[in-house]
Formats: C-alpha cells, structure tokens, sequence
C-alpha cells in the first residue's frame, strides 16, 4: 500500500472509467480509501454498465469506497459544471482534501484554482506503470479509449509517451 491516511475525494467520470476498466483497485492500493458525495453516487448508479456497477458497489461494501452526504454550494467558479462535478469539488474543500480525482477540462481548472490537487484517469495509468500494474500506459490508454471513448488530445498523449520514455 501506498498511503492509507490522505482524503481523496473522487467525481464520476474517472471511477466510471476505471470501473469500466477493472482498474478500481488501484485506487485502493494507492490511498486505502476513496470519498464521493451522493451526487456522484446517484450518477455512478445510473451509468448503465452492470458489470461497474457491480464492482464500485463491491468496492463500497468493503468500506473504501465511502458515499458521503454532498453540498449544495454556491459559488460563482462552480458555474457551468455539473451537479456531480460540484458536489465533489465543494466534498474535497470541506474535508481540504490531499486529492481530487476529475477529468472534465473546466471542473480540473476551477480545481486547480481552488488550490486543489488533482489527478484523472490518466495520472491513474501513469502511476500504475510506475508501480508496475501495465507494462505499457499508452496500450492502457489505447484501450481506455476504445471501450470508454475517452478524449486525450494528441499533445498530452505525446507528453506521456515522451515522460514514460514509450513509443506512440
């Protein structure tokens, strides 16, 4: 185990992803327990894949994966993100957690300017090559987006490859 005694507080899209992908233990593995409010877990509840849903239901009933009540916050950068994305950002400022896990472009920005450290799917696949889980992030994400229809714009994609030394 890495770290069993940060806050992390997640949104929706990235456990999706990473449930869709049978990736959810990393999360685990890295930091013991994950938070998400209500919203995000209504949003979870409904993405319309058994099979995730089976296995973030499973991570909640061992106790990591922990629903917490959501607020309902009102402040001028939350603007144009969705409820889930709001919920999650308002849960990590209460509990000033060490992270947040996002992808959404805008909710990453009003992140960051919150003062919030973040991480999404894809810091996720580099740190499980670091950690030796993949022995090729950029087959990790080839494959996230062929069964996720996750968006990564060549540049990051480049940057990664170039970061983890590995061929395009």
């Amino acid at each position: 185990m890495i770290s069993k005694q940060v806050c992390v507080v997640s949104d929706t899209s990235p456990l999706s992803a990473m449930a869709k992908m049978g990736w959810l233990p990393w999360l685990k593995e890295r930091w013991g327990k994950v938070l998400v409010p209500d919203e995000v877990w209504r949003e979870l509840s409904e993405m319309g894949d058994p099979d995730a849903l089976a296995a973030l239901s499973a991570a909640r009933s061992e106790g990591w994966l922990e629903v917490r009540s959501g607020r309902t916050v009102s402040r001028a950068e939350f603007i144009g993100l969705h409820a889930g994305e709001v919920e999650a950002l308002a849960l990590a400022i209460a509990l000033r957690a060490a992270w947040v896990i996002v992808d959404d472009g805008d909710a990453r920005r009003v992140a960051l300017t919150l003062g919030l450290r973040i991480i999404g799917v894809l810091g996720m696949i580099v740190w499980a090559k670091q950690h030796g889980k993949v022995a090729n992030a950029l087959d990790s994400i080839a494959e996230l987006r062929r069964i996720t229809q996750f968006r990564i714009s060549d540049e990051v994609l480049g940057k990664i490859a170039l970061d983890l030394e590995e061929t395009p």
